[in-house]
């Protein structure tokens, strides 16, 4: 083929220019003169290969540095050629020099001195190809990540959201994955078991994210007998004392803090409070009834129930009050017969006996003995009962340790005994 004999030509020619340089260098005998020549002949080359084939210069590069073509001679010349026969013959006339294109022949033969192909065992030969020095590195580490990025299996900093790995898919909004859930409910529970509260928010526009939530219950004894007994003295305040006695008492301090800060929080008509108790137990028959109170500024106020307090009370009393005094009860011919005593007067069990007497001589001790009132207040009696009114414990009589009152009700007086 014209290739091949073209490429014989020009390796001669490169003989024959190399022999000249190196007489000129031998004649005279300047080091600087070899690595000049040296680097000015490989720079030559490159452009007369890139001048050759301009079109198919990236195929070539690519073949070249693979371990079958590296070895020179007239077999590497061959194939060389059999890979540029797309190319035309006539572009091995194109010049190397752009000073001088007219002659292209007599710039090879000067200025190229094929050191690749003239001496295998020279140590820069296995890894300078005669296509140039761009493609020198065949081992280089780079060279597997080419295949990785063409297939679309390559890292992530490098593909695009096209190739169906990019960032934006491996990676979520951080956003999505660190959002957290409001909170909108707090709860705390006593080590020994005896109460329980939760907090609960009062719209779905509270977040109790980052509150804690604290409560203890103030004990009548110890440390905190002093805040007992000032909690005691308010409710005492605000009961009917007269009438009503407490039976239990007992409160309990609910605040807020901060996670962060340990600072207390005020979440004062932001959440209701619910508590749950160990309710305590009273003996059979006691009338005792539960009222809760909110202490705040030394005042106790009356609230309904445990299961929507208010947050915001210095302390949160529940109390268990029974009527002061024992009442004893019993219905004669109409009338209701009321007997009250405080406690510890009547021993346990009495019952209330009351029975009507109907004598004329006590009638009349009792009309000499309320006529005076009944004169004053002008006032005439129309009809009397008499009771005899006893307490009986397993049906023997007992007297009273101490005072008791005595009161009547009219039940129905009238009409069973024809009295309008």
């Amino acid at each position: 083929m014209k290739t091949r004999k073209t490429k014989k030509r020009n390796i001669i020619r490169r003989t024959v220019a190399f022999l000249l340089c190196m007489t000129m260098v031998l004649g005279l005998g300047m080091q600087d003169v070899i690595e000049q020549v040296y680097a000015e002949g490989l720079s030559a080359v490159s452009q007369e290969q890139n001048a050759d084939v301009p079109e198919t210069q990236e195929v070539e590069s690519t073949e070249t540095t693979t371990p079958e073509e590296e070895p020179t001679g007239s077999e590497e010349t061959a194939l060389t050629t059999q890979e540029e026969e797309p190319t035309a013959p006539e572009e091995d006339k194109e010049p190397t020099d752009p000073a001088n294109p007219a002659d292209p022949e007599e710039n090879t033969d000067v200025t190229t001195p094929p050191t690749e192909t003239t001496e295998p065992s020279a140590p820069a030969e296995p890894t300078t190809p005669a296509d140039g020095t761009e493609n020198t590195k065949p081992a280089e580490p780079a060279a597997p990540e080419t295949p990785a990025d063409s297939n679309g299996s390559g890292s992530s900093d490098d593909m695009t959201p096209g190739g169906g790995t990019g960032t934006d898919e491996q990676k979520p909004p951080v956003e999505e994955d660190t959002k957290e859930e409001p909170v909108s409910e707090l709860t705390y529970a006593a080590e020994d078991g005896s109460f329980s509260v939760k907090a609960a928010a009062v719209s779905e526009d509270v977040d109790l994210s980052g509150i804690e939530i604290h409560a203890s219950q103030i004990q009548k004894d110890g440390e905190e007998a002093d805040r007992y007994a000032a909690a005691e003295e308010l409710v005492v305040g605000a009961l009917d004392a007269e009438s009503r006695q407490i039976e239990e008492f007992l409160v309990y301090d609910i605040w807020f803090t901060y996670t962060e800060s340990g600072e207390t929080a005020d979440l004062s008509g932001q959440v209701q409070i619910s508590l749950e108790y160990t309710e305590p137990e009273f003996p059979e028959g006691t009338d005792a009834q539960l009222e809760v109170f909110c202490l705040n500024d030394g005042a106790a106020e009356a609230v309904d129930g445990t299961d929507a307090l208010a947050a915001g009370c210095e302390l949160y009393a529940l109390v268990w009050a029974a009527s002061a005094n024992e009442t004893y009860e019993t219905v004669v011919d109409g009338v209701k017969v009321i007997v009250k005593a405080k406690p510890g007067v009547l021993p346990d069990g009495a019952v209330l006996s009351a029975e009507k007497i109907e004598s004329e001589e006590t009638e009349e001790e009792i009309k000499e003995a309320v006529a005076e009132d009944i004169i004053e207040n002008n006032t005439t009696i129309q009809d009397m009962m008499v009771f005899d009114i006893r307490f009986l414990v397993d049906g023997q009589e007992v007297q009273p340790n101490g005072t008791v009152t005595v009161e009547f009700e009219n039940t129905g007086y009238e009409a069973e005994n024809g009295i309008s």
